[in-house]
């Protein structure tokens, strides 16, 4: 079973994540977080747009579905990318990714 799913066209409920290394939560504090979807057979990324720190100091992250985020049915991994203020990045999570399937939709 998927970590995260959604139907064709959903923009709710929002993705949210409190992002952690080895257990200990990260500060984001001065830092961007994007979301990074790839389909699970494709080699480019099927989306990677900017989230919102809802609490920066406790690592936790928002992403917002926009229209057409979710309109293409599939398999998909995803991570965060994280650009702290010093410039270096890190995905989390760490040890691999989390899954999300976007199902067809009965009205589509």
């Amino acid at each position: 079973m998927a970590d995260f799913q959604l139907a064709a066209g959903d923009t709710t409920p929002a993705l949210t994540a409190t992002l952690t290394d080895n257990g200990v939560v990260q500060d984001l504090t001065g830092a961007t977080v994007n979301l990074v979807v790839r389909n699970t057979v494709a080699t480019t990324d099927y989306l990677n747009a900017a989230c919102t720190l809802t609490d920066a100091a406790k690592g936790k992250v928002t992403y917002m579905w926009a229209s057409g985020d979710t309109d293409t049915p599939g398999e998909y991994v995803f991570s965060f990318k994280v650009t702290f203020s010093d410039s270096t990045t890190k995905y989390f999570p760490t040890a691999g990714y989390k899954t999300l399937t976007i199902t067809p939709s009965l009205t589509s």
